[in-house]
């Protein structure tokens, strides 16, 4: 009888991961009161990912998000008295499409929601980093991450200015919100990181000089068809 040795140690599991796609989104800020809130287009589908990308101008009290949703990550700088916020959220069943933040004082805040599908449910959250310009400036860097754990990984920004600012623009190919106003005091945007690299970005004001901050979370996607490789 003949037999087969196999060394366990010369194989390894090769992932293929997909791509997440943005569903809708939509924007909304408010006018010095206790609470903003932003309304999907349709009702989220069950099991996709809800992202709040939020500002508010000052910081006075608790902020209160929806039921269910996780503080993914929060700043504030030492030259603002704002803070800057993502929360995110597993959509479940008859998920409302309206979303409402509140405050425990009148501010002027502002909410970008975002649905995409083919995000990790499990420990999604990555890497994060922050930015602030000390003095006033046309632009807010968000300094590198660490490099990302996989590829196709999604990148979300968000700058926060004590101020209104008019057009921002973000570079490294992030995609601004499409329903956000031309002015205001928050910007988020997004991107796909295709291969594993840290995330860094700049968002740009044109024609006003302020003090910002800003800052930035990847978020890993399911995991596909998982291939043996003999190496």
């Amino acid at each position: 009888n003949g037999s087969l040795d196999v060394d366990a140690s010369s194989w390894s599991t090769n992932y293929l991961y997909g791509t997440p796609s943005l569903v809708q989104l939509k924007s909304a800020k408010n006018n010095l009161t206790t609470s903003v809130t932003a309304t999907l287009p349709s009702a989220p589908t069950p099991g996709n990912t809800l992202f709040l990308a939020y500002s508010t101008h000052g910081l006075s009290g608790a902020i209160t998000a929806p039921a269910g949703f996780t503080i993914d990550y929060e700043y504030k700088s030492d030259y603002l008295s704002g803070k800057v916020m993502i929360f995110r959220k597993v959509a479940g069943a008859s998920e409302p499409s309206s979303i409402t933040i509140t405050t425990a004082n009148n501010q002027y805040a502002t909410l970008d929601v975002y649905e995409f599908n083919g995000i990790s449910t499990v420990l999604p959250l990555d890497r994060t980093s922050n930015g602030t310009n000390t003095v006033a400036a046309n632009g807010v860097s968000i300094n590198p991450t660490p490099a990302t754990s996989q590829v196709n990984e999604l990148a979300i920004v968000v700058a926060g200015w004590a101020s209104s600012v008019p057009n921002p623009s973000w570079d490294n190919g992030f995609t601004i919100n499409s329903d956000a106003a031309s002015s205001g005091f928050m910007s988020s945007a997004y991107k796909i990181i295709s291969s594993q690299s840290s995330v860094a970005a700049v968002v740009s004001v044109t024609g006003v000089a302020r003090v910002g901050q800003g800052i930035v979370a990847t978020y890993k996607t399911d995991s596909g068809i998982a291939t043996n490789v003999h190496e």
